[in-house]
This record gives structure tokens, C-alpha cells and sequence, in this order.
């Protein structure tokens, strides 16, 4: 003990003080405040996934989850295509192909490379060897059928590698409503022209 009375404890070579009893309580009750909070920041937690996983079954879209700031366990929204790069024999030749019959016009250049763009896309054309069939083809949409057949006019007096002579606008495959004409550019590359629900369109 020491001068006061207080109970002193031998811990190898260093006292230690009994505190007094009515310390004991104020420290569980510390323990018990701190294990509440610990409950409450996963009650929290709980109910964030709730409001992500009500966000996802309700189909009001990823936009609104990540304006609130609950991306956990969202998957990422895609905007519109911005560019696309595309390995050409010479991409001069292939920027003055594309310019020749679209609206795509020369932006910048790059070491071996030249962008071409519109309103819609931009495409980068760099110096490589074409691979096709890797691409497997890419589809442009044009708003209606006017604008479809007057696309395969402009193909056709231009030359262009348009498949299925004769018979050119068909549907993207069997029983689809969109109707498409497909071409090929100079380097073999696939391309689609489309109109969503043209077969509607057509027979109206």
C-alpha cells in the first residue's frame, strides 16, 4: 500500500495503482459507448448497400447512383464512342477514302498517323499492318431509310466494295427489324450502315 492506503500492484519491477472501484465502470461503459458506435457505422454501411442494390433493381440507372456518390459495387457507365485507333496501309490514302465519301474531314495528324472526325466520331488512323478480321465490322447508324439509300448511291458511284449486288439493304441478321447495307474499305475492314426499325419504316 501506499501512503494512502491504496493497493499497490508488483508488476515485475514497476508499481502500479489500483484504481479506485468506481474507475472500473466508467471504463466499461467507455467499451460499451465505443462497441455502439462500432454498430452504428455498419448499420451504416448496410444501409448504403441497400440504397446501391435498390439503385440497381429499380433500373433508374447508373447516372443517378454516381450523382449521389454511391459507386460501390456499380459497374462503369459508358458514354458515346469518342475514338477509336485502326492499323492502315498508309493513312493518308485512307483518310482521303474516308473524306471522299463521308462527312469525315482531317483534325490532326500524328507521328505515322492522321484523325479523322465529325460531329459523331473520330477515328485514328496509324501506319500498321490491317488485321480485318479482328475487327470483325463496326456499324454507323443513319436516321432513316432516305438517308440509307441515298448512302449506297453515293458508295456505289464512288466505287466502293458494297456487298450483295443487287440486293444490297437487307436486315442486321434473320428476323431483325434494322435494315443495314455493309461495305468494305480499302485496307478489308467491314463497315455497317443501319437504320433501327427501318423494316417499319419501309413498309409504311
Amino acid at each position: 500500500m501506499d501512503q494512502a492506503g491504496t493497493p499497490l500492484a508488483n508488476h515485475g519491477s514497476v508499481l502500479l495503482r489500483h484504481p479506485p472501484g468506481n474507475v472500473i465502470p466508467s471504463v466499461h461503459h467507455l467499451i460499451l459507448s465505443r462497441h455502439h458506435l462500432i454498430e452504428s457505422r455498419h448499420h451504416l454501411i448496410e444501409s448504403r448497400h441497400s440504397v446501391i442494390l435498390s439503385l440497381s433493381k429499380d433500373g433508374r440507372g447508373s447516372q443517378d447512383a454516381l450523382r449521389s456518390g454511391y459507386v460501390d459495387h456499380m459497374k462503369i457507365a459508358l458514354g458515346h464512342v469518342g475514338h477509336f485507333g485502326l492499323s492502315v496501309r498508309d493513312p493518308e490514302t485512307s483518310a482521303a477514302w474516308w473524306s471522299h465519301s463521308f462527312d469525315l474531314k482531317a483534325i490532326f495528324r500524328f507521328d505515322d498517323g492522321v484523325a479523322i472526325s465529325n460531329d459523331a466520331i473520330t477515328i485514328a488512323l496509324h501506319r500498321g499492318v490491317p488485321h480485318p478480321g479482328t475487327l470483325g465490322h463496326l456499324s454507323f447508324h443513319l436516321p432513316n431509310m432516305k438517308a440509307l439509300r441515298a448512302a449506297l448511291d453515293v458508295l456505289q458511284k464512288n466505287g466502293v466494295n458494297v456487298e450483295d449486288p443487287g440486293d444490297e439493304i437487307g436486315p442486321e441478321g434473320p428476323g431483325s427489324p434494322h435494315l443495314a447495307i455493309w461495305f468494305h474499305d480499302p485496307d478489308g475492314y467491314r463497315w455497317e450502315l443501319s437504320v433501327q426499325d427501318g423494316a417499319r419504316e419501309r413498309a409504311t
